[in-house]
């Protein structure tokens, strides 16, 4: 069997398998459905300092960002996902079994350290799908990743309440399950130009396109403040949510709406993906404009679901609302900045460029979980959306910019 052959086999099955394995480590699937009821109900973790894990870790993660890319270019793009993966499965064990604030705090910056290698699979499919003449594809096949993510953890969220219910465990014990599985793939995912025999693409026609350092910056500045807020701004309205119940309801009643909820906000990034290729279609790269727009109404819903004098239970539905809008808007805008992005890079500035975008996550991130942490020790949690509303509007500016300027 010629080389061609088995490479063009080993694509066929990688292109089958991805969309699984990038659903699967792009976050703790099952974690992510109970994390604010598992830490602080079951583990029993206080706001501050639940909130503080999302604080040091990242800053952790982002003093070693110039050692992880040395290990990176050490590695390759193949071995580094699968690393990856195994870090993803180690953080997962140690936020189950373990019972001390020292070792959550090694769990997440483990996940966290996870990402920055996952984030390799972007580069990995970008070359194969050049290596395939196939460079158009990307946006297609970074939708299916984010379909198949949306729909498993919707489906996760809906049982995961119930799962709790019987034992608050039980779902990290299957997210631990869904770890090894992960792990057991990502020996199926490779990146093309890493292959023996395969050492460039030659027969591939790449423009070589200079980065334009001010829309480059932009994007990356656009990246960290809205995409590395997101987690931050899902944990947080959730807490509210958690905290505007709990006078209402039962623990475990909770446990259960914030589980449908999350159920709910699944169904919704499935929505907004489908609608998201039409828009594409009709409007381009205009439609970053109104993902800004969107992610700026959802800290608004929450103000408004906390002051106006409503009742209860509507004040909860608009809280609701701004927690599905930020979530509806999360991978459309993800997959476009990366496209954008990328867009700017030759072959060999793919890594360090789709590095770059992780770490302005990881610095957007880290800034902002600090300066919640700081307001959570002197203010109510309301203030946290006060921030998001300004931090939001500044990034509706800068994406109006960037449209301008492409």
């Amino acid at each position: 069997m010629s080389t061609n052959t088995t490479i063009s086999k080993r694509l066929e099955l990688f292109h089958k398998i991805h969309p699984v394995f990038a659903g699967f480590t792009s976050d703790l699937i099952f974690y992510i459905a109970i994390n604010t009821v598992f830490m602080t109900l079951v583990k029993g973790l206080s706001v501050e300092e639940y909130a503080s894990l999302a604080t040091i870790s990242p800053f952790v993660c982002l003093a070693s960002i110039t050692f992880l890319y040395k290990v990176i270019v050490y590695l390759g793009t193949t071995k580094s996902i699968r690393l990856g993966a195994i870090l993803m499965l180690l953080a997962n064990l140690l936020l189950t079994f373990s019972n001390h604030y020292l070792f959550f705090v090694l769990a997440m910056m483990l996940l966290e350290i996870s990402f920055i290698f996952n984030t390799m699979g972007s580069v990995a499919l970008k070359n194969n799908l050049l290596y395939q003449h196939r460079g158009e594809d990307y946006l297609l096949c970074k939708r299916k990743e984010s379909l198949f993510y949306s729909i498993s953890t919707a489906i996760i969220a809906l049982v995961s309440g119930f799962l709790f219910q019987v034992n608050p465990y039980l779902p990290m014990y299957l997210g631990i399950v869904v770890n090894v599985i992960a792990v057991i793939l990502s020996f199926f995912i490779f990146d093309v130009l890493e292959v023996e025999n395969v050492k460039h693409l030659e027969s591939i026609q790449v423009p070589h396109k200079i980065p334009i350092k001010t829309i480059l910056l932009c994007l990356f500045l656009s990246y960290a403040i809205l995409y590395g807020s997101v987690n931050l701004f899902q944990n947080n309205a959730k807490l509210i949510i958690q905290e505007t119940l709990l006078p209402k309801i039962t623990p475990e009643e909770i446990a259960m709406f914030i589980s449908f909820i999350v159920f709910i906000s699944r169904l919704v990034r499935v929505f907004t993906m489908a609608m998201f290729k039409k828009c594409y279609q009709y409007i381009g790269k205009n439609v970053l404009l109104f993902l800004s727009i969107f992610a700026l109404l959802a800290p608004t819903c929450i103000l408004l679901g906390f002051y106006l004098p409503i009742h209860w239970q509507l004040k909860v539905l608009l809280m609701c609302l701004g927690f599905f809008l930020v979530l509806g808007v999360r991978e459309p805008f993800n997959i476009l900045i990366q496209d954008l992005a990328l867009e700017q890079s030759t072959i060999e500035e793919e890594k360090r460029v789709v590095l770059n975008l992780a770490l302005a996550r990881k610095i957007g991130g880290t800034i902002v979980g600090m300066l919640i942490s700081l307001l959570l020790f002197g203010f109510p949690l309301i203030v946290v959306f006060m921030l998001f509303f300004i931090l939001f509007g500044l990034n509706f500016l800068i994406d109006t910019y960037i449209l301008k300027k492409i």
